[in-house]
C-alpha cells in the first residue's frame, strides 16, 4: 500500500521504517529539507530494535507535500498536536477522494484538521482517524537513525464521521494490523491518558526533579498520593464522555449563578461543538495566593476549545480572590452538568441541523 507520512519526529522516523519493513511503499515529508538532507542522500533509515540494527530502503523523503501525498492511500500523521494546524494547512490543498488520514495520537485533531481542511475550501471525501498513543516506544539517535523498544499491541481507534468507520479501519489495518474501532473521533481522543498522566507526574514531583541529580519519575515519583490525583483525573475523562455520548436527549445548555460570600460569578455553556470563550471581568481582579487570576481565564479558553463548548463567564462582582475563583470553577462545574444531563423532553440531538 502506499503510504505518506508526514512530520520529522521520532514517531515519523519510526513510522516510516516500521511500515517499510512491512512491505509498504512509503515516502516521508519533512518541511526542513536541510534536516531531512541525510536521509534523501542515503534514501534509507537505521532501525534499531530487539533484532539488531539494519538499513530500512524508504520509497521517497521529501520536504514537497504534494509529492509525498499524490496517490497514498493511507496518511500517517504521527506528530505533536502543537503541529497539526500548519500540517493541515499545508496538507489541504493535496488531500484527494478516497484518502484516510490516521493521527497517532490525534487529541482530537481528526476532527480539528477535517474543519480546517473544509474551511480552506478542499471538499474531496477524505476520512480521518485517530487513536489516544504513538505506536512506537521510540527515539531519533541520529539524523537518520531510530531506535525502537516497544510497540502497541492494541490501537483502539475512533473514526470522523463515524457512520464510515468500517472503510477507514480496513485501510488502517492494512498497515496497523493492532488497530480496532472504539467509536467516535472523540471516544478516540479521550483514548489519551497522556493529559490526565503526565500533569500530576511532573507538577507534585517538582521539588525532587529540581533537587535529585536523577529521579525516576514513574518508579519513584509515582506515588499513593500521585495515583490518586490520576485516577481522580481518569474517572471525569471516562464520565465526560459518558455523559456526552452522541449528544441524543442531552440539554445541551446550562446556566448558574454562583454565590461565595460577597463574590457573585455567571457562568453559561452551550455544547454546540463552536468553540468559543467569552470572558468577562475586570482587569484589576485580584488573584488568589499563588493562583494567578489569568490562569482561571486560560483554564476556561482551554476547555471551551477541547471540549468545543461556548462558554461565557462574567465575575458580576467580587474582592476576594480566593473567593472569585472558587465561584467561577463551580459555577462551571454546575453549567456543564446541566447541559450534560438528560432531558426527557429532548428526542435525538438537540439542534435544528440535528448534528452537533
Amino acid at each position: 500500500m502506499k503510504i505518506a507520512v508526514l512530520g520529522g519526529g521520532h514517531g515519523c522516523y519510526a513510522a516510516a521504517a516500521d511500515l517499510s519493513l512491512a512491505g509498504h511503499e512509503v515516502r516521508l515529508w519533512r518541511r526542513d529539507e536541510q534536516a531531512l538532507a541525510p536521509l534523501i542522500q542515503a534514501g534509507s533509515i537505521v532501525l534499531k530494535d530487539a533484532e539488531g540494527r539494519r538499513e530500512v530502503h524508504i520509497a521517497l523523503a521529501s520536504a514537497d507535500m504534494a509529492q509525498v501525498v499524490r496517490g497514498a492511500h493511507l496518511i500517517v500523521i504521527p506528530s505533536p498536536a502543537v503541529a497539526q494546524h500548519d500540517i493541515a494547512t499545508l496538507l489541504a490543498p493535496h488531500l484527494s477522494d478516497g484518502q484516510v488520514v490516521f493521527l497517532p495520537p490525534g487529541t482530537f485533531g481528526s476532527f480539528v484538521m477535517a474543519r480546517q481542511v473544509r474551511a480552506a475550501g478542499n471538499r474531496a471525501d477524505v476520512l480521518w482517524a485517530e487513536t489516544g498513543t504513538l505506536p512506537w516506544l521510540a527515539r531519533k539517535h541520529g539524523d537518520r537513525e531510530v531506535n525502537v523498544t516497544m510497540r502497541a499491541v492494541r490501537l483502539p481507534t475512533g473514526v470522523y464521521p463515524a457512520r464510515r468507520a468500517d472503510e477507514a479501519l480496513a485501510v488502517i489495518r492494512e498497515a496497523f494490523p493492532s488497530v480496532h474501532g472504539c467509536g467516535d473521533a472523540l471516544s478516540g481522543a479521550l483514548m489519551n491518558a497522556g493529559p490526565i498522566i503526565h500533569p500530576p507526574l511532573v507538577v507534585m514531583n517538582a521539588a525532587p526533579l529540581q533537587h535529585f541529580e536523577r529521579w525516576d519519575i514513574h518508579n519513584e515519583g509515582t506515588q499513593t498520593s500521585v495515583r490518586a490525583v490520576t485516577d481522580r483525573l481518569d474517572a471525569e475523562r471516562m464520565a465526560m464522555r459518558e455523559a456526552l455520548g452522541d449528544k441524543s436527549g442531552i440539554r445541551r445548555y446550562g446556566c448558574c449563578y454562583l454565590p461565595m460570600d460577597e463574590t457573585l460569578a455567571r457562568v453559561v455553556v452551550d455544547l454546540s461543538n463552536r468553540p468559543h470563550l467569552e470572558f468577562r471581568a475586570a482587569p484589576d481582579t485580584p488573584s488568589a495566593p499563588n493562583f494567578p487570576f489569568t490562569l482561571v481565564e486560560e483554564f476556561c479558553r482551554a476547555l471551551a476549545s477541547n471540549l468545543r463548548a461556548n462558554i461565557h463567564v462574567e465575575l458580576l462582582y467580587g474582592r476576594d480572590g480566593h473567593h472569585i475563583a472558587e465561584a467561577i470553577f463551580k459555577g462551571l462545574a454546575r453549567a456543564l452538568r446541566e447541559a450534560c444531563e438528560k432531558d426527557p423532553r429532548v428526542k435525538g440531538i438537540p439542534s435544528t441541523k440535528e448534528a452537533l
